[in-house]
């Protein structure tokens, strides 16, 4: 028998071996998650009968929808929320006037099913991460299936198309503002150390204190501060070594850094002055106003929304985008 007479289809296996057609699909490509046994079984079913699968070799781009993804990572802080509302609603309305339909899903390393739906059903035509830290898993997938897709902040991959911020001059421009206000001891507060936007951001803290001279006490410096209470531990030794600022390296360290100041009844900025290296419409509110960078959400979103854009309609080679910041000095550290 010659070998266009063992073709089988796709569809036939799955009748066969009573699973989906979405299970052999993955089996066969070697994308997405699947068991072991389930595809050990398909590869002997192939075996045993002699048989070859008939598939083409198609582009995930062979079809359209004019429907786009906006994922969102698990949200674990009510200060993210303006960042997502800003950064959907602008990429909503680059698209909307194009055509197409844009719509938000909550995926991450412990629900992967909802990006494997998008892809498998091919419900959209192509995607924006708006964290780069999402997780390299969702990427290493996307760049499987040949998904177009651009991600917000930086991610350590020249191939990805990207909108970045300029995270360590930002980091180093508030840093120098500090210093020539005369706050000479400035306590860090961050989270996770090795993620690739906090190591930018501390390299602009340490690149400040270097061109005015001064090194950083690492006794004070603390990362992967991510509760209410490590906040309060950091901030206890932080006051009892009389440091002159804390520098929060995101928003909702900040807040999280702002409520364990009040429950010591230290006044701000009488007693410590703080600052941020992002904000949030959450910092705007508190009383007083604290000093942060700020990022155009707006223009992030529209940024992400035209790289992908040129993708799916001209099918040229997406450039990076690389936005500014504006340091914004306000009560908290006068």
């Amino acid at each position: 028998m010659g070998i266009l007479n063992n073709k089988v289809s796709i569809s036939k296996i799955a009748e066969d071996l009573g699973v989906s057609v979405s299970t052999v699909s993955r089996a066969l490509s070697g994308s997405g998650r699947i068991s072991d046994a389930t595809r050990q079984r398909i590869t002997e079913y192939l075996k045993d009968k002699k048989l070859v699968p008939n598939t083409r070799m198609k582009k995930y781009t062979d079809v359209t929808t004019n429907m786009v993804a906006v994922i969102f990572p698990d949200i674990n802080h009510i200060s993210v929320l303006p960042y997502f509302y800003h950064v959907f609603f602008s990429i909503y309305n680059y698209f909307s006037i194009r055509g197409y339909q844009v719509f938000p899903v909550m995926a991450g390393k412990e629900n992967m099913e909802n990006v494997e739906r998008l892809v498998e059903q091919h419900l959209v035509d192509g995607i924006v991460l708006t964290h780069g830290n999402t997780g390299k898993w969702i990427i290493e997938y996307l760049q499987k299936c040949g998904v177009p897709f651009v991600t917000l902040g930086s991610v350590n991959d020249p191939e990805i198309p990207q909108v970045e911020t300029d995270d360590e001059g930002a980091s180093r421009d508030i840093t120098n503002a500090l210093i020539h206000r005369g706050l000479y001891r400035i306590a860090i507060i961050g989270g996770e150390k090795n993620s690739l936007l906090n190591r930018r951001r501390y390299k602009g803290i340490l690149s400040a204190h270097v061109q005015n001279h001064m090194v950083i006490d690492e006794e004070y410096v603390f990362f992967h501060i991510e509760s209410e209470n490590s906040a309060e531990i950091a901030v206890d030794k932080i006051l009892s070594g009389r440091q002159d600022c804390i520098l929060c390296m995101d928003a909702h360290i900040c807040l999280d850094v702002l409520k364990a100041l009040r429950k010591t009844k230290a006044e701000i900025p009488a007693d410590i002055k703080i600052a941020s290296l992002y904000d949030s419409e959450f910092l705007d509110q508190w009383c007083p106003a604290v000093s942060c960078v700020h990022f155009d959400l707006d223009a992030l979103g529209r940024e992400a929304a035209k790289l992908l854009y040129r993708n799916l309609t001209e099918y040229g080679a997406m450039t990076d985008a690389f936005l500014g910041y504006e340091i914004r000095m306000k009560e908290s550290t006068n």
